[in-house]
């Protein structure tokens, strides 16, 4: 609706003006075309917005403050479009990054930085040493363990505080099914066992050729399942260290950048 204005005359007194009764109808009108706008029909919206009504076909609109649901507004939330060295991907609206990644705050600019986190021990490409240590188990007994490992890795050496028998699993349920096995036998194909390793003592053990290991809990876990049995002729606390390569990194952070 365009302004209603209230027509005052000519001099006063005149009786040219619009009458009371017609000047108080354009005064609600118009109050009503504002509180239509900014509001809902009769109460303003809080924070009374600064704004301007109309309707704007082309170009930018800066508010700090819309209201309403936004039904009405198109090419909002447009997709980003995604490139692996120059060559396009696809695009996303959302680009949520997991583990191994930090992702700055974005700048008055629109710009962030996303760096990686690969330093120490989740570096790919860098030995990582896992160790666990029994409790006292007697000699011949066995006690399982679990390192805080990967999800598959490259096992290159087997070392242990004190003689020993060492089994490395997939997961808690190929260990008990191979509780029984006498350290004479080679373990079935597809039972689970990754590896296996039997010291003289305080010693190390090689692994060459190099094996690959994982983790086939599920879902999937980083967790090593072993199992120790004592060798040593006597009662004894019993530390095995592991020392691995983690394979599964960069299929990680292709896992959890979800487009």
């Amino acid at each position: 609706m365009a302004l209603l204005g209230i027509s005052t005359g000519t001099t006063p007194n005149d009786g040219t003006g619009d009458s009371l009764i017609v000047g108080a109808d354009k005064v609600n009108k118009n109050f009503q075309e504002i509180y239509n706008a900014i509001g809902n029909g009769t109460t303003i919206f809080a924070g009374s917005p600064n704004m301007q009504v109309g309707i704007i076909t082309a170009g930018i609109v800066t508010a700090t403050t819309l209201y309403g649901d936004g039904s009405n507004l198109t090419g909002v939330g447009a997709d980003v479009t995604l490139q692996d060295n120059g060559t396009g991907i696809g695009t996303a609206r959302i680009i949520n990054f997991g583990d191994y990644l930090d992702v700055s705050s974005i700048t008055s600019t629109g710009i962030c930085t996303v760096t990686s986190t690969f330093v120490g021990s989740n570096q790919l490409g860098v030995r990582t040493d896992v160790s666990q240590t029994t409790g006292s188990i007697a000699d011949g007994a066995a006690a399982n363990i679990q390192f805080a490992g990967f999800k598959s890795y490259t096992l290159y050496k087997v070392q242990t505080s004190a003689a020993a028998w060492v089994t490395l699993y997939t997961n808690p349920a190929t260990r008990t099914a191979d509780a029984s096995r006498l350290i004479t036998s080679d373990p079935a194909d597809g039972s689970g066992v990754i590896a296996e390793v039997v010291t003289s003592g305080a010693q190390t053990k090689l692994i060459t050729p190099a094996t690959i290991g994982f983790n086939d809990d599920n879902p999937v876990t980083t967790t090593i399942y072993a199992k120790v049995e004592n060798k040593s002729g006597g009662s004894a606390n019993i530390t095995v260290t592991l020392t691995i390569l983690q394979l599964e990194t960069w299929w990680k952070i292709l896992e959890d950048m979800q487009w």
